[in-house]
This record gives C-alpha cells, sequence and structure tokens, in this order.
C-alpha cells in the first residue's frame, strides 16, 4: 500500500483523531471537575456538621456509570464488580438522603 492509498482510506474513515482528542480532554478535564466539586462539597458538609448522603450518593452513580462503559467495551469481570458495588452504594446513600430529608 502506497502513500496516497493509505490517505485516500484515512480519509474515507469517519472518525477524526483531532475531535476525538478532544472529546476525551473535555472528558477528563470534567472528571477532574467533578472530583474536586465532590470533595469541596463533602468538605462543606463536614465543616457544616451536615450529612453526605447526596455527594456520596452522586460521586457512587458516576463510578458505577463509568464502570458499565468499561465493562461494555472489555468485558472484564473487575468491571462488573464496579456497577455492582457502585450502584448499591448510590441507591443505599440516596435512599439516606430521601429519609433524612422527608
Amino acid at each position: 500500500m502506497d502513500k496516497n492509498e493509505i490517505l485516500e482510506k484515512s480519509r474515507q474513515e469517519k472518525e477524526d483523531e483531532g475531535v476525538t482528542y478532544a472529546e476525551n480532554e473535555g472528558r477528563r478535564y470534567g472528571e477532574i471537575s467533578f472530583c474536586l466539586l465532590i470533595i469541596a462539597v463533602l468538605v462543606y458538609d463536614f465543616a457544616k456538621g451536615l450529612d453526605n448522603y447526596l455527594p456520596m450518593s452522586l460521586l457512587w452513580a458516576y463510578l458505577a456509570a463509568q464502570a458499565l462503559g468499561k465493562y461494555q467495551t472489555r468485558r472484564e469481570r473487575k468491571f462488573l464488580w464496579g456497577i455492582v458495588f457502585g450502584a448499591i452504594a448510590s441507591l443505599c446513600f440516596l435512599l439516606c438522603y430521601v429519609l433524612r430529608t422527608w
């Protein structure tokens, strides 16, 4: 395969590496900012003597969803455990939050 054939094949693919890179960077910064926000809320709640049920529910739901995405692509058992335990933890914290604020 010569250079022109490789370039033509690359042009025919619908996936742009620059767009994929930008999306991955956006996701990475989104994850970092989400974690920093959760930490800030946890510290604030602790300082004010409030419960941490809602931010912990959000954190565990996020971790379960992230494990789900990894499990769907890699089919590794450790991600399945992450889905199960993350979902259970998220639901438990959410239930505690609802019961506390009811």
